[in-house]
């Protein structure tokens, strides 16, 4: 029978901080279930339309409609305690926010966080890779970026997403403080298992091992040609069959192998094709622009941020 239940367990980003990660390891607890489709972004569509991606293309989603959302959970046990939605694009929308509060009531919350001007660089490298970015440097993108909110909203801004204060501030107030647990990328990247401990306690589930090989959604050069198609197969970019054959034939390492092998493949590409490097002054440049936010958020979480500042990259 279907299950009539919303997602109760929300991680709204931040985008490139290490989410994809996160819900791999979050999905091998038996009391959470994590649907095929990771990131549905079902909020987004309800409440910003059109969302333009860095090319100008509007986003199409496939679970816009309440029936389409609530069929991803239609597996899940009935005595699952969460079901997960991992949509990184509500982080920094507030009116997704209120959205996602009105539907699923009280949901836990959980936001991954990552130093502001390496979230930009890494989430600039990703659209890059999967060509939806056509500027060649950082820069360039930020002025097409200003350029398309003029017609449209952009999901994942380059730089508004990085103030985290402010955005995680609404989380919140909506959800209240006891909801709402962060971590920060650097401790998810080095004591995985550490972090997911505080999160099962957080979430009042007990203890459990995870396996920390996992997939994760990493940046890299953009490819291109035959080289795109094939790592586009291997991450199960193909529409949704493609998706589904593909994670049935490959399991989570084999593909991460061959995408590493790929990605050796790839990097033999065009030197043209790569982007323009960030160089340390800019990157200390763009992080000066987070400072206060930082601040507002070493007091907001309770952690020493003094490493982010450095703007070491």
């Amino acid at each position: 029978m279907e299950s009539r239940r919303l997602p109760n367990l929300i991680l709204p980003g931040a985008h490139k901080s290490g989410t994809t990660f996160l819900a791999a390891l979050m999905a091998q607890h038996p009391g959470i279930f994590v649907p095929e489709v990771k990131e549905p972004a079902h909020f987004l569509a309800q409440t910003r339309c059109p969302v333009l991606w860095p090319d100008g293309t509007q986003r199409q989603y496939a679970y816009a409609t309440p029936e389409a959302y609530r069929a991803l959970y239609s597996n899940a046990d009935p005595d699952t305690p969460y079901l997960l939605d991992a949509s990184t694009g509500y982080f920094a929308l507030a009116d997704v926010a209120g959205a996602v509060r009105a539907a699923c009531g009280t949901a836990k919350v959980i936001c991954v966080l990552r130093q502001p001007a390496q979230r930009a660089w890494s989430a600039f490298l990703y659209h890059r890779q999967l060509g939806q970015e056509r500027a060649r440097s950082l820069e360039g993108a930020l002025i097409a970026q200003a350029a398309l909110e003029m017609h449209g909203t952009v999901p994942q801004p380059y730089l508004e997403t990085g103030f985290y204060a402010r955005h995680l501030g609404h989380w919140i107030a909506l959800f209240g403080a006891d909801n709402v647990h962060v971590v920060l990328f650097e401790d998810l990247r080095s004591t995985p298992q550490a972090e997911l401990d505080r999160i099962f306690d957080f979430l009042g589930l007990p203890a459990a091992m995870v396996d920390v090989n996992v997939e994760r959604n990493a940046s890299a050069m953009r490819p291109a040609g035959w080289r795109r198609a094939v790592q586009l197969t291997l991450r199960g970019g193909v529409g949704r069959m493609g998706q589904r054959l593909t994670r049935a034939v490959l399991s989570i390492e084999k593909r991460r192998i061959l995408r590493e092998r790929v990605g050796k493949l790839v990097a033999g590409g065009k030197r043209a094709s790569q982007p323009e490097q960030l160089s340390a002054a800019r990157f200390r440049e763009i992080t000066a622009v987070f400072d206060e936010d930082i601040t507002e958020l070493e007091q907001l979480i309770g952690r020493d941020l003094a490493h982010w500042k450095s703007g070491a990259v």
